[in-house]
């Protein structure tokens, strides 16, 4: 079977190209399986791909028009979305949808992209199914008007060796916070400093270690620079209570090590349609703090203490309270406290193995179990 794989770009430090890596994967361990990653840029040397620098070198290429099968993936306008008008009528076409983020959260910049996505978004009224990673995607269809036949497959996580049985602050009582998301005002990092600032401006006796990891070539520089001076700014005045750490692109073993050494993970954003660093944090034994929108109460299933969206005095709150929950004994050592939360997470996160996962996504690429189809020439 000859499929193709349609998306801007399949590149590090990126959730959608995370999954079409690993989407690729799976539907290549089938031997008959032929399959090309269109893009205008691809990372992964183990992935097999083309690239392209606009559309029409996709709709002349053998590959595309001979495929039965076409997977899109869609979460932001590109021009290679617009493949899907021109594949040929035999093949089946399947778009996986990761939402587009709403243009409040966005700077003006971005606005005329966000239109154009959503202009883009009605091409998946052609497509044969579409794959929603969540609920709420499944809600944006339906409230766009795009009756498309459709589905819910949850994106996976590669669930290490975790959660850990203790963390460092259980031995040194530095409390550790991590962030994991682009630095842009969706994801809240304004928020977040915000609220920090206001707790090491109080009576706090703890000392605070904060991890801030995210993919500068995503990220808005303008919040990226306000973050860098708001965090001198508080290390000149409370350097004693708290360091910063900002890693940037850091690689998934930088990233696992540091959620594991973490008591608190703490995601202040305004949109996810998924959201793959809150599951990571919990899968790490991680406490998630976050906002109550959009897809995070599904992906906490119940783990995580949500405050209202926008609401820094209510998200100040929940951080101080879970410095003082993770600080004490009863966290540290009672059967109710971090060990009875490590059990929680493991349950949680079940839902996101890889191995389930796989499954529902070839059964909704209809490649479950498939049989090779058979060349027969008269």
């Amino acid at each position: 079977m000859k499929i193709s794989y349609i998306n801007s770009v399949c590149v590090a430090n990126d959730a959608i190209s995370n999954a079409i890596v690993q989407e690729i994967k799976w539907v290549r361990e089938k031997a008959s399986n032929e399959v090309v990653l269109f893009a205008f840029a691809c990372d992964y040397a183990e992935v097999p791909h083309t690239l392209v620098k606009s559309v029409g070198e996709i709709i002349l290429h053998p590959h595309f028009q001979s495929s039965d099968l076409i997977v899109f993936h869609f979460g932001v306008y590109h021009e290679l979305f617009n493949a899907i008008f021109s594949a040929n009528k035999m093949s089946k076409k399947y778009v996986i949808f990761h939402n587009i983020t709403p243009k409040a959260y966005l700077p003006p910049s971005a606005h005329q992209i966000i239109d154009r996505s959503i202009a883009q978004m009605h091409n998946m009224r052609f497509a044969d199914k579409i794959i929603c990673c969540s609920k709420v995607n499944q809600g944006v269809l339906r409230s766009a008007g795009i009756n498309t036949d459709n589905t819910v497959v949850p994106l996976s996580i590669d669930i290490p060796d975790y959660p850990p049985s203790t963390k460092p602050s259980f031995h040194d009582n530095i409390i550790r916070i991590a962030f994991v998301g682009r630095f842009v005002q969706s994801k809240g990092i304004d928020d977040l400093i915000k609220s920090l600032n206001n707790i090491v401006s109080g009576n706090i006796e703890l000392v605070l270690q904060v991890d801030l990891i995210g993919n500068l070539k995503f990220s808005d520089e303008i919040v990226f620079d306000r973050l860098k001076a708001n965090i001198e700014k508080i290390h000149s005045k409370a350097k004693d209570k708290i360091l910063f750490n900002i890693h940037g692109n850091a690689s998934n073993d930088a990233k696992h090590k540091i959620l594991a050494e973490a008591d608190i993970f703490v995601l202040p954003t305004y949109h996810e349609g998924f959201c793959v660093p809150i599951l990571e944090a919990i899968s790490a034994g991680c406490l998630v703090v976050s906002y109550d929108n959009s897809n995070v109460p599904e992906v906490c299933g119940g783990l995580g203490s949500l405050v209202a969206t926008g609401n820094t005095v209510l998200l100040t709150e929940a951080i101080s309270s879970l410095l003082l929950k993770v600080s004490s004994p009863d966290w540290r050592s009672g059967d109710g406290g971090y060990s009875r939360y490590v059990r929680d997470a493991i349950s949680h996160i079940s839902h996101y193995s890889p191995n389930s996962i796989r499954r529902d996504l070839l059964k909704a690429l209809e490649l479950y179990g498939r049989r090779t189809k058979l060349d027969i020439k008269c």
